[in-house]
């Protein structure tokens, strides 16, 4: 039953990415299922990619769908903001992997519906993880130099790239 009202909900959250992306997109569909186009859309900063990822958690939630984000209750804010992140976060990494920047993460196969749902308890405490680079890219032998706690740094730097990248429709390192 659970599995059928997080497919109902990921619909939902799903119609606004497909108005934006011209493409629809299975409830079950991960960060590795996504087209390079609709990919390439979501990483990309701005208000109005916010307001498509916060949507999207609000309704895998289960918060009021007509509410607008300035509506919410300051805990249901915190909610939203933290799995958007964390979700912006798998798209990007998805992206670099696409490039072949970085490593696999397990993350990237697991559906966004679930990411979202299971944040708080699940992958709530994988926030602030990220891949490790790809042993072939240019920067790898400086990511190695790199103290181990600041690897993630690195690895987070790369994000204008991969913006550019996927913004430019270019593929390859």
């Amino acid at each position: 039953m659970n599995e059928k009202r997080l497919a109902l909900a990921a619909r939902r959250g799903f119609r606004r990415w497909q108005a934006f992306c011209d493409e629809s997109l299975p409830p079950d569909a991960s960060p590795r299922d996504l087209s390079d186009a609709v990919l390439g859309k979501l990483i990309q900063p701005g208000d109005e990619i916010q307001g498509i990822i916060y949507e999207f958690v609000k309704e895998v939630k289960g918060l009021e769908s007509g509410k607008e984000f300035h509506q919410l209750t300051s805990p249901e804010k915190m909610e939203v903001m933290d799995a958007g992140l964390f979700l912006v976060d798998q798209l990007r990494f998805e992206a670099m992997h696409r490039l072949g920047w970085v490593k696999e993460l397990p993350t990237l196969k697991v559906p966004l519906a679930k990411l979202v749902a299971r944040f708080p308890d699940e992958y709530g405490k994988l926030k602030h993880s990220t891949p490790e680079l790809a042993p072939d890219h240019p920067l790898y032998p400086r990511y190695r130099e790199t103290f181990e706690g600041d690897r993630g740094g690195f690895v987070r730097k790369l994000v204008p790239g991969v913006l550019e990248a996927f913004g430019a429709g270019k593929r390859g390192k």
